[in-house]
């Protein structure tokens, strides 16, 4: 969620390739889980193209790539519960603090370091800029809230300018075309070995737009699609791929937290769990389905922060596994693991499990001081610690079925590391098959029985009094951190 100002671009570009409209209608079970296809679809022409017309749009219009302020709706209602995290300094009887001896103190070393975008290279900017990226075998992708860029992976350097991030649905039509409002994600899908982007377009429209590339070289044409959220504003997306040794759970997971428009205030609604789907889009079938459900939370609104987990590994998860998502509780001192299970072949036996508690055997303690900034930031502008959330992303790695393993999942979040400050809180669970976690009918989030906690490995970084917060977490095929 952005509590700051951002910046929206406009765009008026001719349509290059017609798109088709194919939405059916919303079809809603009991449950809360809703049924739909996406609204629109196409083939894009190469990047390349797309990137020139959006080009000679600039030049033949500065005016029109200027950031026009957009400020961000007014959020009324927060989750209630305890995800609301008290913002105040923690007195004297905070934890002692917590720090981590790591056993292997041989990092690789670094290959390439390089600056990426910075706030005055963008031509839409972007407050805060919502930063993330990805590495695929030659390129380097870093994409932040309004803009994007394409650096070669052995130099360093970049091989396209600063680009706004719609232009990946350049003639696209719709929403996705003119809207350039951020909150996105890129991911090189290795399993297909193609790359996907997808933003929202912001409070008015309700959309996810997503553009798929047809082959690994991120400047060829993408399949591209829009799916809707209405009514809700489908805020904070983050994704992952997942899928199985049959195929059968293959998708873009998804995580949203939906707030509704009341008398011109967004009041928070639901964080919802979603699924797209990923063999339509990889080959460019004429629409693509979601199945998305609504009705996620566990004693108010638990999955509010919570992640779907991201296959790194080529290895695959056993026939047949759904796909995790994962939390962190601090007033449950333990952690909550979802099963979504999606039927292709009849969205209607998909299923979404209640979640199961994993005890972390310690005090999970997310109450966090704001972050303070050193100088010459002027007192009182401190820094939002997202201690409510899971930090994105939740990474899980499967193994060789002879050697036994079940498949692992690294995640982190912010943590009281004692006065207040903030540390990072990493944890490495082990989820077996989805019948074997959740055995016992999906009922509650009763802990697991006794001897089978799949906790492996956790521990907070935080070594000195600096503040350390959203962190970012893998696993390796060797097993490292």
């Amino acid at each position: 969620m952005k509590y700051s100002q951002l910046t929206k671009l406009g765009m008026a570009i001719t349509a290059l390739v017609c798109a088709g409209a194919a939405n059916a209608a919303i079809e809603e079970r009991s449950g809360g889980i809703k049924v739909y296809e996406s609204l629109r679809a196409d083939k894009s022409p190469p990047l390349t193209d797309l990137i020139r017309i959006v080009q000679e749009r600039r030049a033949q219009n500065p005016d029109d790539v200027k950031p026009a302020d957009y400020v961000y709706p007014n959020i009324t209602e927060l989750p209630n519960g305890p995800v609301v995290m008290d913002r105040t300094l923690i007195e004297g009887d905070a934890p002692l603090r917590q720090t981590q001896q790591f056993g292997n103190p041989q990092a690789p070393a670094i290959d390439q370091s390089f600056d990426g975008i910075g706030q005055d290279d963008a031509p839409g900017g972007g407050l805060p800029p919502d930063t993330n990226g990805d590495i695929g075998p030659d390129h380097y992708i870093m994409y932040i809230n309004t803009d994007w860029q394409i650096y070669d992976k052995d130099t360093g350097q970049p091989t396209t300018g600063v680009m706004e991030g719609n232009t990946f649905w350049a003639g696209f039509g719709g929403v996705c075309e003119t809207s350039n409002s951020g909150d996105p994600i890129v991911i090189y899908d290795k399993l297909a070995d193609r790359w996907m982007f997808s933003q929202f377009t912001g409070s008015a429209t309700n959309r996810q737009c997503f553009a798929v590339s047809t082959t690994s070289d991120p400047m060829g044409p993408y399949n591209r699609y829009e799916f809707d959220f209405s009514p809700e504003f489908n805020d904070y997306p983050h994704l992952s791929v997942w899928t199985d040794a049959s195929g059968a759970r293959s998708g873009y997971y998804l995580t949203t937290h939906d707030f509704l428009s009341v008398g011109g205030n967004f009041n928070f609604q639901q964080a919802s769990f979603s699924v797209v789907e990923r063999d339509a889009m990889i080959s460019g079938a004429a629409t693509a389905r979601i199945v998305r459900f609504t009705d996620t939370g566990f004693a108010g609104a638990s999955s509010f922060g919570a992640l779907s987990a991201h296959l790194e590994s080529t290895e695959l998860p056993p026939a047949g596994m759904c796909a995790p998502f994962v939390h962190n509780r601090a007033d449950l001192d333990g952690y909550l693991v979802w099963d979504f299970c999606v039927d292709w072949n009849d969205t209607a036996n998909s299923t979404l499990s209640s979640p199961v508690l994993i005890p972390a055997g310690v005090d999970l303690d997310n109450n966090v001081s704001r972050v303070p900034q050193p100088a010459p930031a002027p007192a009182g502008s401190e820094l939002d610690e997202f201690s409510g959330n899971t930090m994105y992303r939740a990474s899980a790695r499967a193994y060789p079925a002879a050697s036994g393993l079940p498949v692992e999942l690294v995640l982190n979040h912010v943590t009281n590391a004692g006065d207040g400050v903030g540390g990072v809180r990493w944890v490495h669970l082990a989820l077996p098959d989805g019948d074997e976690l959740f055995a016992g009918g999906f009922e509650t989030s009763e802990p697991l029985p006794a001897g089978q906690e799949r906790i492996l490995n956790q521990g907070v970084y935080s070594p000195d009094d600096d503040f350390r917060w959203m962190a970012s977490i893998s696993l390796d095929q060797s097993g490292n951190l």
